[in-house]
């Protein structure tokens, strides 16, 4: 009996501290210019430097090829620095940098001059970089169970980096001239009369199993070394397999969940009266959708393989993972970045202009009854992002349409509801909740 009421008092407890700490909370900075400006040269410097080490390395058209391909994305992520989407938090940065630092004691091997960002992208997801970054999507603090999965996906990519895993790639790729021939083949296609899409997807298909293999084989290497990096440390061997079991989870996870009653709660206005034809969905069962079956095995092609594929290969190689434990509980300060990275999830999603789905998932929330002030502002604030795109002709941008092949039900009701909605329907949710506050 003292057991029950000393966890219903604790879970009590924490829900306080939860509303609180959301009522009281303020976004990270979106408008730093001064990291922004230092992030650019610092990392205009750091893609010179790894451009002259190619041009010195590699010769003729192998090196042109790879200058030209490494520039291109480095211009891409010069972009993303301008435009805002690397965080700076030193509550963050100093367990990433935390788990990098003890990484690189206890594995002597591992470069130095490694540097570890974090993006705003809400997803759960990491990568590496052949000059010696790595990022880490703040999505990852919120999916992932504690530290020390944190830590086994961070041990993950600095053995991408080691084993050179993108620069092999991009190495192989001119060496069999795939780009070049791929150019070839679909002029050759285009300038047929018929069986145009049959030849272009079977090009396609061989294209991307190749790569898929390649990438499959890179992934496992990866787990083997970072496992091996990871073991050294004082990180628990087991959530290194458990966090992969979440990878994969979250890697294929779509937006579902969402009741109709949310929409009449909370679009039943004082200004605007609930409009049951706002739930009315267009009647699928008519269309026949058996041609458009997947024709190549996603599994073929996914960025990671299986989660069983790969723990039955590290399990097969490191005897130690034979038997696995549920994740433990996350430290205090692990927690403390888990909320965080929920209540940024939404204000990311906004930064980043994914509208529909800041709203989708801020209803979501409504519906949980937590934070419940903190998402209608969000509310507000994405219903005029969409007010506007809706305006100027230009919502199919941040809204997706319905897909019965792809979306679970929930979030197909959901895209029917926004795409029902008139203009002026979607101006006075937008004004009711901008007028609500934070």
């Amino acid at each position: 009996m003292s057991l029950n009421l000393k966890s219903l008092c604790s879970g009590i407890l924490a829900m306080f501290f939860i509303n609180v700490f959301s009522q009281d909370y303020s976004p990270i900075d979106t408008a730093d210019e001064v990291f922004r400006s230092e992030l650019k040269s610092k990392y205009e410097t750091i893609f010179k430097n790894f451009n002259i080490r190619l041009k010195s390395e590699y010769s003729g058209k192998k090196k042109n090829e790879l200058v030209n391909a490494f520039g291109g994305f480095q211009e891409e992520f010069i972009e993303e620095i301008n435009d805002g989407n690397f965080v700076k938090d030193s509550r963050f940065q100093k367990m990433l940098d935390g788990i990098v630092a003890e990484l690189q004691a206890k594995n002597p091997e591992i470069p130095k001059n490694l540097r570890i960002l974090l993006s705003r992208y809400p997803n759960v997801n990491a990568y590496a970089l052949p000059d010696g970054t790595l990022v880490m999507n703040m999505g990852s603090f919120k999916f992932l169970e504690n530290q020390d999965q944190l830590a086994s996906i961070i041990s993950h990519e600095i053995a991408h980096n080691v084993l050179q895993h993108v620069l092999k790639s991009q190495i192989k790729q001119i060496d069999e001239n795939i780009a070049g021939e791929y150019r070839s083949k679909i002029k050759t296609i285009k300038q047929r009369q018929y069986g145009q899409y049959q030849h272009a997807f079977e090009l396609m298909q061989n294209l991307l199993y190749e790569e898929g293999s390649m990438r499959r084989t890179h992934e496992k290497e990866a787990d083997s070394l970072g496992f091996k990096y990871y073991q050294n440390t004082r990180f628990k061997n087991d959530e290194f397999v458990n966090a992969f079991k979440l990878l994969q989870r979250y890697d294929t996870i779509k937006p579902t969940g969402l009741h109709v009653d949310v929409y009449r709660k909370y679009f039943d206005l004082p200004t605007q009266k609930f409009d049951e034809t706002w739930l009315e969905m267009e009647d699928f069962s008519r269309y026949d959708y058996s041609k458009f079956v997947e024709k190549i095995n996603k599994d073929s092609i996914a960025s990671h393989p299986e989660a069983v594929e790969r723990i039955e290969f590290l399990q097969k190689h490191f005897p130690e993972l034979s038997s696995v434990e549920d994740a433990k509980v996350a430290g205090e300060e692990f927690k403390e970045l888990q909320k965080i990275a929920e209540l940024e999830e939404v204000p990311n999603m906004y930064f980043l202009k994914h509208y529909g789905l800041a709203i989708f998932v801020t209803l979501l929330k409504l519906e949980e009854g937590t934070h419940t002030k903190y998402y209608k502002y969000w509310l507000g604030k994405n219903f005029e992002k969409i007010y506007e795109a809706r305006k100027q002709y230009r919502l199919n941008r941040y809204l997706d349409t319905v897909n019965p092949q792809e979306q679970s039900e929930s979030y197909q009701q959901f895209l029917s509801f926004m795409w029902n909605l008139s203009l002026d329907e979607l101006k006075n949710i937008a004004e009711f909740y901008a007028e609500s506050g934070v």
